[in-house]
């Protein structure tokens, strides 16, 4: 079975969302944890 340039192009960009999402996901959470543990620590000084 062979994909027509657009379906292919269309794959690749979904998959490289499926990658991204789970990756910005995690980076957006650490932020948040980094910024929670300053603000903790700042309140314990």
């Amino acid at each position: 079975m062979r994909l027509k340039e657009e379906q292919r192009g269309f794959v690749l960009s979904g998959i490289a969302l499926l990658l991204v999402l789970p990756a910005m996901l995690l980076a957006a959470s650490c932020f948040r944890i980094i910024e929670t543990g300053g603000e903790a620590v700042s309140l314990q000084a």
